[in-house]
């Protein structure tokens, strides 16, 4: 019954996206609570079915364990080892002479040592090369990386990865009025697209949704960036507040 109802949810659900229309809402909305209802009482039914299983000749022991299976502790768990840290310590000293270069023969230690120079000179060099992670993102990459799925549990902050996508103008004005104030964007491409920004006190305002409860701001990737840049950042906080309200 319960499967059958998610299924009838997931079809509806379908179709809205397919169709958002206030109809279809309103049929979504009405299989999700039926569906609710339908899994509550089948909930319900399987606990007073478990409670059923207790009587008077029910052990103190067995008692015991089922009040502890009903709220979720886990039993403990044995050491993997008596002492761990010394066992991790020497299991690392192992590894550490296994790899070490001191087991390979001479030669190849002395033609190590001789092309060392060379391929450290290599490194150098590669690392001078321009790449394309280390330019600012663009507004079309910033869109294109917004996740659009199923949002998964939110963080310490309670931002959801669907705040990012449904900010619609507002977002993006943003974005755009953040690089117009000179806030670089870290080279390193990440999920969480961080901007090097000031301190996160600032009072944006998305939507009616104030953010400055938050403790970093994740709808912006904002994080703390250098102390020079502090003072400027924040005197340009008005500006991005004043252009989120104008694109919303």
């Amino acid at each position: 019954m319960v499967r059958e109802h998610n299924h009838r949810v997931n079809l509806h659900r379908k179709l809205y996206k397919k169709r958002p229309n206030p109809n279809n809402l309103r049929l979504l909305q009405e299989v999700v609570a039926r569906a609710r209802q339908v899994s509550l009482r089948a909930k319900e039914d399987k606990w007073l079915e478990w409670c059923a299983t207790f009587s008077q000749h029910t052990s103190l022991g067995q008692m015991w364990r089922s009040v502890r299976t009903a709220s979720g502790a886990a039993p403990p768990r044995p050491a993997a080892h008596p002492h761990p840290q010394q066992e991790a310590e020497r299991l690392a000293t192992i590894f550490t002479s296994r790899g070490s270069s001191n087991q390979l023969p001479l030669h190849t230690r002395r033609t190590q040592q001789q092309l060392q120079p060379h391929r450290d000179e290599a490194v150098r060099e590669a690392m001078e090369v321009a790449d394309m992670t280390d330019r600012p993102f663009s507004l079309q990459e910033l869109q294109q990386a917004k996740r659009r799925g199923r949002d998964t549990a939110t963080g310490a902050d309670g931002v959801p990865y669907s705040m990012l996508a449904h900010a619609g103008p507002a977002g993006d004005a943003a974005l755009e009025k953040c690089q117009d104030l000179g806030l670089k964007i870290s080279a390193e491409k990440t999920r969480a697209m961080m901007l090097k920004a000031a301190d996160p006190a600032w009072q944006l305002c998305v939507q009616g949704i104030n953010l400055a409860w938050t403790n970093s701001y994740q709808y912006l990737g904002a994080a703390r960036g250098s102390a020079e840049h502090r003072h400027e950042d924040h005197a340009g906080s008005s500006e991005v507040d004043q252009c989120m309200r104008h694109a919303e």
